[in-house]
């Protein structure tokens, strides 16, 4: 495998090339960007000979005007998809809950040398994929904690501190790629899973602002904020603040109608009816119900609509 430095350096010098700039032009970019780092540096690293930083290496790709994805694809080539297409059996076994055997696929991947090409997307994901397992599977929720900050601090190093904690106040200002969401979001998770509510939550608040920003790619938006809405609200409910349940269930709701994500909606309008029923508005939380199991029908969601119909006739006595 051509080494992983080699590869950045292409790649930078690549969409360089592409968004006809200088080398001269990128290290002395107008402000905030100014001098990123020396010509020389610069010349080193599309050479292979120097590694930049992943703060660095941020800047640039805002100054290309180009995605952390659109990088690490061109980055990863054949051996990116590649991994992809062996990477998507695991998640079968992983859904199926065959997870033997998909910790089993995962320690081949490792040995394919995957992760010593040092390429943190594919790094993240199977680190991802281990703190599924390790807390899913094994129950190990520190342990799965541990891994999932490890896989953080591969792009982030400054969000994470060596105690495992975020640093939240710097998340508003950050531009995170997808893997990176799933990592927090699964953070935030496990928060609740170790009896730290509060900490999640307030993780949770903060990767809604995230996502909310404009200069968070839209498609990253659309696929990941919803979910993010429907964890928050399952937290309120959990902590019977009830009227924070709705409205950020509402606001789930009315994104998704927007952008037509279909895939959260239902959740979100079942959170939204049991905010409302908890709340002592019963007759507007029947409705809710029946809307929500209505929605999970039209979507072909049928065994997430049976297990609605279940949960309210058993929970609370009402037949839909």
């Amino acid at each position: 495998m051509e080494n992983y430095n080699l590869k950045v350096g292409k790649a930078i010098k690549y969409f360089r090339k592409l968004k006809n700039m200088t080398q001269q032009a990128l290290v002395k970019h107008d402000k905030p960007y100014e001098s990123i780092f020396s010509l020389k540096t610069l010349q080193r690293v599309e050479r292979g000979k120097s590694a930049v930083t992943a703060s660095n290496l941020k800047l640039l790709l805002s100054i290309l005007d180009i995605t952390q994805d659109e990088f690490d694809n061109h980055v990863g080539g054949q051996d990116l998809i590649s991994f992809q297409n062996d990477f998507v059996e695991i998640w079968q076994l992983f859904f199926n809950g065959l997870y033997e055997e998909a910790k089993q696929d995962l320690e081949i991947l490792r040995n394919k040398g995957y992760c010593d090409m040092n390429n943190p997307k594919i790094a993240q994901s199977v680190l991802l994929c281990e703190a599924r397992i390790k807390v899913r599977h094994e129950k190990d929720f520190h342990g799965g904690l541990d891994i999932l900050h490890e896989a953080l601090r591969l792009t982030g190093p400054m969000l994470v501190s060596k105690d495992g904690k975020i640093n939240h106040e710097l998340m508003p200002q950050c531009v995170f790629t997808l893997n990176e969401y799933r990592i927090l979001n699964m953070i935030a998770v496990v928060l609740d899973d170790v009896n730290e509510r509060t900490l999640a939550i307030e993780l949770l608040e903060k990767i809604c602002k995230s996502l909310e920003c404009k200069k968070i790619d839209s498609e990253i938006r659309n696929k990941f904020l919803p979910t993010t809405y429907h964890n928050l609200s399952e937290l309120f409910l959990d902590e019977k603040r009830y009227k924070d349940a709705f409205n950020i269930s509402e606001k789930g709701i009315e994104f998704c109608l927007r952008v037509h994500n279909s895939k959260m909606l239902g959740r979100l309008r079942y959170n939204k009816a049991e905010s409302l029923y908890l709340d002592g508005s019963k007759g507007d939380g029947i409705i809710g119900f029946k809307k929500s199991y209505e929605t999970f029908l039209i979507n072909g969601q049928s065994e997430s609509a049976e297990f609605i119909k279940n949960k309210v006739a058993l929970e609370y006595g009402i037949i839909l």
